[in-house]
């Protein structure tokens, strides 16, 4: 497509400078950065980064002017490092050993000091893949220093880049002896469970899970009842982690650390040994399986009357894919032998009144606020031997949502409950954008032409409200998945704190995660203080405790959350730049998603591969307009600005650092 005309326009608000907020800084490999903070993103340009480093959580004081729509800002000092490990290559001359870091975003080379035989010791020589371990980080005036712990066997490049991405997040792969011999002398006793005061037996009611193709660790589970009254009883049905794993024990140890299962492109770091998270707490199949349930009463209206928790017995009748429950809920025959425990069972009807359900509930959520943001998450689907052979776009989908709208039911409810008790716990906190951040945006929401005059004030007020109103203007336009993450991300970060302060996105008063104790360590502390709760045996010496523990587990669940996004995130692209390999020199459509002043970043829909035009292949000279987001010619009238939709030819990939670079056709 022919780039676009330009049009007049006004220069930036200059804001007064405002005290720093803490944050976490994302560095690009250009050198300039993003701060993920409460009050929303800020741009840092890469003369304001600093000292900092990629990841390290710093402050950030305003600057003014915009840029992408975020407020720009200048690193004012570093809070807490998030690197204590990286990958690097070792170059050395005979005089000097230098540590370069395989991530570009890490700016500074470290040395090893002479004195430091760990090289020699583990076989390394020039130009050796390593892990290496910061022992003093760099400042302006002197050079960091690190040592090597580990060669990295230099085997592909996707395979080097995602074991770059584990060392350089320091991520814990192994679990220490006294954790794996604690999990193996773990075991099920049923008769022993049921013999709990307050355990139901509910092995006979009709439950199953629903979960992507690919899952191997089953935490949820649903059932549904037809209730003579009208409505339904909707049950949710989660694993009992903490009847397994003791506070305090080896594996709670190794899992407060971890806090989340991360989930790369091709491979998984789970939260808790194997032993636990594919087997004795996964809700598979025609197994006895302990529980954390949920029961709601939902009217006819969609609203929750009546809640009953409690821990059971459950025994699943079956595990169902999204893609099953999507051609069932279309019309299509179940297979019966593929879930011979639901004979005689009319799935149809039972998944069918779970899509009502959703349904409902999904519009109650937004009376109240709630905001549906459209995304799309790209998975590489690889063969045996870890090869990329296709690219899955997952989009929501009727049966994702009936599972969402369940386990968003289940947490709400079991948030109410412990906000009565005044209980620290690790409540699920997203708080209301920043004024300014919405202000912003407005702007070049006015631009895409995706604003109606009577919207304006009500973003700016952060009503969500107008923010689901502007999102529903453009359901179903090519613009809609754009215009989604421009308004996400001018949104707050979602966090854990120890004590509610709501649910911005959700409109919920209240809120948790409760529903994923097998890889959110927040989950299995909520089941814990449940437990406590409908014991009835809260004592001081209890709050005590929470009070002095929540703060520390809410933070480092926060940060690992975070790390673990990321690392998903990078691991992702590195693959799709593998899988691109072969499409180099082919034609695609895409959609600018980011103009800088070097280039456009543009996804296209075949992969979402995301990749970068540099402005030396658009031919001529352009000129980046900050307030528009532009890219301007000098010599002509035309113009790329984003959300535009251009066709571009892959030119070439870099499978290690996960880039696509695109050129024009």
């Amino acid at each position: 497509m022919a780039a676009q005309k330009k049009r007049s326009h006004h220069g930036p608000t200059r804001r007064r400078p405002r005290s720093p907020l803490a944050g976490y800084l994302n560095v690009s490999m250009r050198g300039s950065g993003t701060v993920h903070t409460q009050e929303g993103d800020f741009h840092i340009p890469g003369r304001f980064v600093a000292e900092a480093m990629n990841g390290d959580r710093v402050f950030v004081r305003r600057m003014p002017g915009l840029h992408d729509g975020m407020p720009v800002g200048a690193v004012a000092g570093v809070v807490e490092r998030a690197h204590t490990t990286f990958a690097a290559t070792l170059v050395d001359d005979g005089h000097l050993r230098v540590l370069v870091p395989l991530d570009e975003r890490l700016s500074h080379d470290f040395i090893v000091e002479a004195a430091d035989r760990t090289p020699q010791i583990l076989g390394c020589s020039d130009g050796d893949l390593v892990s290496a371990r910061i022992l003093v980080y760099p400042t302006r005036n002197a050079a960091g220093v690190a040592t090597v712990e580990r060669r990295i066997e230099n085997d592909s490049a996707s395979q080097v880049a995602i074991e770059a991405i584990i060392a350089s997040h320091d991520l814990q792969t192994l679990f220490d002896p006294e954790v794996l011999e604690e999990a193996a002398s773990l075991a099920l006793d049923v008769d022993r469970a049921l013999s709990e005061p307050g355990r139901h037996d509910i092995r006979e009611r009709f439950v199953v899970t629903v979960d992507p193709d690919d899952a191997r660790d089953f935490d949820d589970a649903v059932s549904l009842e037809a209730l003579p009254e009208g409505g339904w009883m909707l049950g949710v049905h989660i694993a009992d982690v903490s009847a397994y794993v003791a506070q305090d024990g080896p594996i709670d140890m190794a899992a407060c650390v971890r806090t989340t299962s991360v989930y790369l492109a091709d491979r998984v770091i789970p939260m808790l040994p194997e032993e636990l998270s594919c087997d004795l707490c996964s809700l598979v199949p025609s197994q006895d399986r302990l529980a954390m349930t949920v029961d709601m009463h939902v009217n006819a209206q969609g609203l929750v009357q009546q809640v009953q928790v409690y821990p059971s017995v459950i025994r699943s009748k079956g595990r169902f894919t999204y893609r099953e429950v999507d051609a069932i809920l279309e019309g299509a025959a179940p297979d019966g032998t593929a879930h011979p425990d639901c004979a005689g069972v009319d799935l149809a009807a039972f998944f069918g009144g779970l899509d009502r359900v959703s349904t409902l509930r999904q519009g109650l959520r937004r009376e109240r606020g709630a905001i549906e943001f459209v995304s799309s998450e790209a998975k590489v689907r690889l063969d045996e031997q870890g090869l990329p052979i296709g690219v899955d776009v997952r989009r929501s989908t009727r049966a994702t949502s009936l599972v969402e709208e369940a386990m968003l039911a289940a947490n709400e409810a079991v948030a109410r409950r412990l906000v009565a008790t005044e209980l620290p716990c690790p409540f699920r906190v997203h708080e209301a954008p920043d004024h300014d951040s919405m202000a912003g945006l407005v702007g070049l929401l006015d631009e895409l032409g995706c604003l109606k005059p009577q919207d304006k004030p009500g973003l700016i007020s952060c009503d969500s409200h107008a923010v689901q109103a502007v999102l529903d203007e453009v359901a179903g336009k090519p613009e809609e998945e754009l215009l989604s993450s421009l308004l996400l991300r001018a949104m707050k970060r979602a966090t854990y704190e120890p004590e509610n302060l709501g649910h911005y996105g959700l409109g919920a008063p209240a809120y948790c995660h409760f529903t994923s104790p097998i890889r959110r360590y927040p989950d299995l502390m909520v089941h814990r203080i449940l437990k406590q709760v409908l014991a009835g045996s809260v004592k001081s010496r209890m709050r005590r405790e929470l009070a002095y523990l929540m703060p520390g587990v809410c933070a480092q669940s926060s940060k690992m959350e975070r790390v673990a996004a990321e690392c998903a995130s990078l691991s992702q692209q590195v693959k799709i730049a593998e899988y691109m390999e072969s499409f180099i020199g082919q034609t695609f459509e895409g959609v600018i998603v980011s103009v800088q002043p070097f280039g456009l970043f543009i996804r296209i829909g075949l992969t979402q591969a995301q990749g970068l035009l540099h402005t030396r292949d658009l031919g001529g000279e352009w000129i980046y307009d900050e307030t528009r987001y532009e890219l301007v010619s000098r010599e002509s009238e035309d113009v790329f600005r984003l959300g535009q939709t251009v066709e571009v030819r892959v030119r070439s990939c870099d499978v290690f650092r996960g880039r696509v670079v695109f050129a024009l056709p």
